[in-house]
């Protein structure tokens, strides 16, 4: 099955592509489940969008949200990081300016 889709595709078409892929999935490790979005990830060379990746929903339904599921990947740093990093970057253009 390609699950790659165009981002012009209907709403109708996508969702018989996710309901699609759901089906054909359901036995699907964890594991498995990531390793698709990580192939999406390599392929693009980047985070995949929600968009980019047929079986959004059946995915996240199974491994929580998409940050998340980034995160996992190593994709995304957790959000506690993020924040950690925003604070000491805002602290340091402080002093720069003093």
């Amino acid at each position: 099955m390609n699950h790659s889709i165009n981002p012009r595709s209907n709403a109708d078409e996508r969702s018989q592509l996710e309901d699609e892929f759901a089906r054909q999935h359901a036995s699907d490790t964890d594991e498995q489940l990531l390793s698709y979005v990580g192939s999406i990830a390599s392929k693009l060379g980047r985070k995949p969008t929600k968009e980019e990746t047929i079986g959004y929903r059946y995915i996240k339904s199974r491994l929580g949200n998409w940050p998340g599921i980034m995160v996992k990947l190593g994709l995304l740093e957790p959000k506690s990081v993020r924040v950690r990093r925003s604070i000491a970057d805002k602290q340091k253009n402080r002093s720069k300016k003093n």
